[in-house]
């Protein structure tokens, strides 16, 4: 009895293997394989790209602005003024031209 027993065991093992690489093959098939992308695709994808990167290059821009202008008021607050005069227009037509270039690309992809 024990040789049968051993001898279905590891038939059963050989078998449910099968099923196992099969489902795997599937699951291969449905969520790991690339899938080609349309060119619709591609062009949103570096879009996307493109949009992060003006944000992170504006946002750095106007941290680091900023920050000069603190360090300015903190050394000597009399002579602030005169770096907030120069810096303030500066960062304000980053803001406003990064909403004008988002609003531009959208108009520009309707058409």
């Amino acid at each position: 009895m024990s040789a049968e027993t051993s001898s279905s065991t590891s038939t059963n093992i050989q078998a449910s293997s099968a099923t196992n690489t099969s489902q795997q093959e599937v699951y291969y098939k449905q969520f790991i394989a690339p899938k080609p992308q349309t060119v619709a695709q591609i062009k949103a994808s570096g879009d996307v790209k493109t949009r992060i990167g003006v944000l992170w290059f504006v946002g750095i821009i106007c941290v680091a602005l900023i920050g000069i202008g603190g360090i300015s008021l903190i050394k000597d607050p009399t002579s602030a003024k005169d770096v907030w005069v120069i810096i303030g227009p500066i960062i304000s037509s980053a803001v406003t031209g990064t909403v004008a270039f988002f609003t531009g690309e959208k108009q520009g992809s309707q058409k």
